[in-house]
């Protein structure tokens, strides 16, 4: 229930916060729902939090390794923890890594060409 209500917040600072604040309620009783952790991956993206949003796709990865998309958000998160570090090189990397699982991820193309730009 409080999973299906975080989803329901306005998409506002507030509803943002309130969202957080009810799936980390959800994983009190559900840690091992790769779930509430991939909606709260990317709530925490969203709001531009990423090494807490990089941590949470980590985790649905190891719940679900299956899940490409929670990897792709995890190599795009790291990166931009990467460039937030300016650690160039490792986001490049993962952005790289991005590309191998989905081709021509506009994201992935643009972050690759800024990076290019910041590293001359």
């Amino acid at each position: 229930a409080l999973a299906a209500r975080a989803k329901a917040w306005p998409q506002t600072p507030e509803g943002f916060f309130h969202a957080i604040n009810d799936l980390k309620a959800a994983l009190q009783y559900a840690e091992s729902d790769p779930l509430i952790w991939w909606e709260l991956g990317l709530i925490l993206f969203r709001t531009g939090n990423y090494p807490a949003a990089l941590e949470a796709f980590k985790e649905v990865n190891r719940l679900d390794p299956t899940s490409k998309e929670a990897r792709g958000f995890r190599h795009l998160a790291a990166a931009k923890v990467y460039v937030g570090k300016k650690m160039f090189g490792e986001a490049k990397q993962e952005l790289e890594a991005l590309l191998a699982d989905f081709p021509n991820h506009p994201a992935a193309m643009e972050g690759i060409r800024e990076i290019e730009r910041l590293m001359e």
